[in-house]
């Protein structure tokens, strides 16, 4: 019987004792990079930013004749056998950390949290599974988690940006007859492949995840109005929504500027609704049909593109100019 075992990986952390490291991957926890060997890159195939999967360690510095210990080395607590602690002293110093995955670049992993000392061997990696034994990502075709990726991607660069703020705001990327949208409730800054949903364009049927974003009608509304339209982005821009506060809608952007022109142009408003309204919907739907970014009186912002980027981008141009006017 063969019970060797063979590092994929070692981890590159700015821990480097173990009087460093937090006990059990608490939020304090730095990020950490898994560097996996070359040989292994293609078992990552079809890991996702975003995904929640379990990392098993070789705790190189654990003390394998050690059979009882304080939890968590505290003299204050009982004696306990070490099968029923986490203690890194043990007959096989196995580490099991649940850690989401922020970046994936080439043969890198960059995780969070993961309490393990800098050039820790790493053993396996494996998906976090839902209460069916499978992961929630399974449901979405390949295409449909390239999406996932990207919108992850844009939804912490707009909350980054200061152009989405806790749980306000959506997105979504058209994948063939489907959407790939946000759930409700979700943190745009913060978001996992959990947080999305796939919706069919032409019926509005919920078809996997969790509930779709109350705003879903204004995607789906643009993308049968719009087939040119891949990516839709919804968020609340302060500058532009104290400027729409301040001015009416034929002053917005109105700044002697050449950058000023272009935008405007490509800028309508919509009345005040009520969100998450079908006249909403049906509104912007028919808007966006000729203005790319669609304001949403007293409400927020809707940029489309044939990417997310794109649509992303026109929203960070747009909310740049509002800023401008406020100071002008």
């Amino acid at each position: 019987m063969d019970i060797s075992l063979v590092p994929v990986g070692f981890v590159v952390s700015s821990l480097k004792t173990r009087s460093e490291c937090p006990r059990q991957g608490m939020g304090a926890c730095p990020e950490a990079w898994i560097e996996v060997e070359t040989s292994f890159v293609p078992a990552l195939h079809r890991l996702e930013i975003g995904e929640k999967i379990l990392v098993v360690t070789w705790l190189h510095q654990g003390n394998r004749e050690k059979l009882q210990c304080h939890p968590q080395g505290n003299p204050s607590l009982p004696v306990h056998g070490v099968f029923a602690t986490r203690s890194p002293d043990r007959p096989n110093p196995l580490g099991l950390h649940e850690v989401e995955i922020r970046t994936i670049e080439d043969n890198r992993l960059l995780v969070h949290p993961l309490e393990v000392i800098d050039g820790t061997p790493v053993v396996d990696l494996k998906p976090v599974l839902g209460r069916a034994g499978r992961r929630k990502s399974d449901f979405f075709s390949t295409q449909e988690r390239d999406a996932v990726t990207r919108l992850i991607r844009a939804g912490r660069d707009g909350w980054q940006r200061g152009l989405l703020n806790g749980f306000n705001g959506n997105l979504s990327e058209r994948v063939g007859s489907r959407a790939v949208l946000t759930a409700t409730g979700s943190a745009k800054g913060h978001l996992t492949g959990d947080d999305f949903c796939l919706v069919d364009i032409a019926t509005g049927e919920h078809l996997a995840g969790p509930a779709p974003s109350s705003e879903s009608s204004v995607h789906l509304e643009i993308y049968r109005n719009c087939p040119h339209v891949s990516a839709v982005v919804h968020t609340h821009p302060p500058g532009l929504l104290a400027l729409d506060l301040r001015v009416d809608p034929e002053e917005l952007l109105a700044l002697e500027l050449f950058e000023a022109g272009v935008f405007r142009d490509r800028l309508t408003v919509v009345p005040p609704m009520q969100p998450g309204t079908r006249e909403l919907g049906q509104a912007v739907g028919r808007a966006a049909g000729t203005y790319p970014a669609v304001l949403m009186d007293r409400h927020g912002l809707v940029s489309t593109g044939a990417s997310v980027v794109e649509a992303l981008g026109l929203g960070e141009e747009i909310e740049a100019l509002a800023g401008i006017q406020l100071q002008a």
